[in-house]
């Protein structure tokens, strides 16, 4: 045999030896199966996800701030001014977030209608964004005899049942989660953007699809800190549906990828210099998140986090129980039979992933999409709430899309040519047994009595949740409910087994509670209260003056001028120079005799507030002071 011949043996036996024809590179660009449905069409589909998802939550458009609403916008500053945009860049962790406020702001102030209106917005346009996604998936090469002919149906479906799930409620209901529905539409947005980049037949529309990549991930990082996820995501979705497991086709497409770790580069710039060289440092993480959160070490937050994810799990099956303030036991050793048996599940849940990763792709995405999103959360740095459902509002959308494929080809196995009749009455079950709920929960949300009094019995041993209730109550003048409320989360916290009993808890059981004694004339007991709630949470900014505030209140009526005085300058020391706290404070200095000291609050008063020198009490302590001046001058 000659050396020709036994080099074209060699080829044919062993193709990828070093004498064969280096295979074709793969190209970047994917063509896309069928014909995409004509855009009025895709219009009707996302009108419809816009009324049912408006329908759905219209109750909780009048919902009141809760929970964390009243740091996030009512004490913030930020948010009352639109101009300059640099001021959210300087000053906020979550610029965009801040930004969206301050629009809000400018529409109506406080009227909560505008703040609950745009996050019902923002999850219909997430849910278009999905629907978009899941069109364009569907027309994959992959998929393009499977499911291309019926891509609208089964992305409608999908879009759908992410837009009525109740595990979606607490982001789009409670404005403070904000945060995770904007990260969560530009986190969608991106991947839509990628897959466009990749699959479009036009230079023009890649390019700018590929600017767009950039863009959104920019956009979702400055919404929230998960977006750093994003390029594992963007990896994960072309591997799974586009490289169909073939790496070298995967690396062709690199160019497109690339522009989602861009942001990541310029956020850790911008952190950077905010830590070490900025004289505007972030807010302190350490009260709620950080490997420096005292109330539980890393591994044990790892360890409970086993457990969390499968309750997540659950939830999307089942999604009873749903509650705004969950109470989790925290799990302290990673050998526990709580811990063991769920990460059994996630481990097999895991392996079915990568081993189906072919065979049955959306299954493979939506577990290893859930994983990869809930990586910041869920895994090593502690963060005081052990479980919430707005972390799973981005994870939903893989499970929505898995749900519609999974109902489509049990329809298919069942009814053949007939499947999309038993496809449209599963999907109109699920969403009117989904829409039902969320709607329940959306009731819950505009009246946040119903919301705290469902967390009070969801999680009974929550001291954080007694508390919020009590503030309701004593808000409302209900004090008899407000007194037992706060002081049964008081013995809650004080027996501290629950999670939630951490002192910043604690100060604002025991500054409440002092609050009540105050107005029932118990000063005694209001004392005792404030000054256990200066001692356990001093260092909260938001409680330390008002409870100094009140310290000196009782001082004054108890007859002690000097501790009055030195508590209302403590007050002061941490708030601008509060009009109310001033005038009682000139008095405190004028029933002790000092005389210039009353006067420069007074006039200190007078440059800060000028109003109030129409008022009686101003005009009187004035007139007190005029008169012991004058006693002054005598006596001398």
């Amino acid at each position: 045999m000659g050396r020709a011949s036994r080099e074209k043996k060699t080829r044919e036996e062993f193709p990828h030896s070093k004498s064969a024809a280096p295979a074709p590179r793969p190209q970047p660009r994917v063509t896309l199966a069928g014909t995409a449905p004509p855009a009025w069409l895709n219009a009707v589909a996302i009108a419809s996800l816009a009324v049912l998802t408006w329908v759905i939550y219209y109750p909780s458009l009048t919902g009141e701030f809760v929970f964390d609403d009243h740091n996030s916008i009512q004490q913030s500053l930020l948010v009352r001014e639109i101009w300059p945009l640099t001021r959210f860049v300087t000053y906020s962790n979550r610029p965009l977030v801040d930004f969206t406020y301050a629009l809000n702001y400018a529409q109506g102030e406080y009227d909560t209608w505008w703040f609950h209106a745009t996050n019902v917005a923002i999850h219909i346009g997430t849910a278009a964004v999905l629907y978009l996604l899941a069109l364009r998936t569907l027309r994959l090469p992959a998929f393009a005899q499977r499911y291309a002919p019926w891509s609208q149906p089964i992305a409608w479906a999908a879009a759908a049942i992410f837009a009525c799930h109740p595990l979606a409620t607490e982001t789009v209901a409670y404005v403070a989660s904000r945060s995770e529905g904007l990260a969560g539409f530009f986190y969608l947005l991106t991947i839509l953007m990628y897959a466009i980049a990749v699959s479009s037949e036009r230079a023009p529309i890649r390019n700018a699809a590929r600017v767009a990549v950039l863009a959104g991930t920019l956009l979702a990082v400055a919404s929230k800190e998960i977006a750093a996820t994003i390029p594992l995501a963007l990896v994960l979705y072309d591997y799974i549906f586009i490289a169909e497991g073939d790496l070298r086709s995967l690396r062709s497409r690199a160019a497109a990828m690339a522009p989602a770790f861009v942001p990541l580069v310029l956020a850790a710039a911008y952190v950077a210099f905010r830590v070490f060289l900025s004289d505007r440092h972030f807010t302190p993480y350490g009260q709620s998140a950080g490997f420096e959160f005292e109330q539980f070490t890393p591994l044990q937050y790892a360890s409970t986090q086993v457990g969390v994810l499968t309750h997540y799990l659950r939830m999307l099956v089942v999604p009873t129980g749903l509650t705004m303030d969950y109470d989790l036991a925290l799990q302290r050793s990673p050998f526990a039979i709580a811990v063991l048996l769920p990460l059994a599940v996630l481990g097999a849940l895991a392996f079915a992933a990568i081993r189906l990763r072919t065979t049955y792709p959306f299954f493979s995405f939506a577990v290893l999409f859930f994983f990869i999103v809930l990586a910041p959360t869920s895994s090593v740095m502690p963060l005081a709430d052990l479980a919430v459902e707005r972390r799973m509002y981005i994870p939903l959308a893989g499970f929505a899309l898995l749900a519609a494929i999974a109902v489509w080809d049990l329809s298919k196995a069942i009814m053949g040519n007939r499947a999309l009749v038993l496809l449209a009455i599963v999907t109109i079950a699920a969403i009117g047994t989904g829409s039902a709920m969320t709607r329940a929960r959306a009731v819950q949300w505009g009246d946040h009595l119903l919301l705290y009094e469902d967390a009070v019995r969801k999680s009974p041993g929550s001291p954080r949740v007694r508390l919020n209730l009590g503030v309701i109550h004593l808000n409302a003048g209900r004090y008899e409910e407000a007194h037992d409320v706060l002081f049964e989360a008081k013995r809650l916290y004080d027996e501290g087994k629950s999670i939630h009993a951490f002192e910043r808890i604690g100060a604002f059981i025991y500054y409440n509670l002092g609050a009540i004694q105050f107005i029932r004339e118990e000063y005694d007991d209001a004392l005792t209260y404030m000054t256990k709630a200066i001692e356990i949470g001093g260092q909260y900014v938001a409680l330390r003056p008002r409870a100094y505030a009140v310290v000196a209140e009782v001082y004054k009526i108890k007859g002690d001028p000097a501790a009055a005085e030195s508590a209302f300058q403590e007050a002061l020391k941490y708030t601008r120079d509060h009009p109310e706290w001033l005038l009682p404070l000139a008095e405190a200095q004028l029933l002790q005799g000092k005389i210039d000291d009353a006067r420069e609050t007074l006039f200190k008063l007078k440059n800060t507030a000028p109003e109030w020198q129409e008022s009686e009490q101003f005009k009187a302590l004035l007139e007190q002071l005029r008169q012991q001046n004058r006693d002054r001058q005598l006596s001398k």
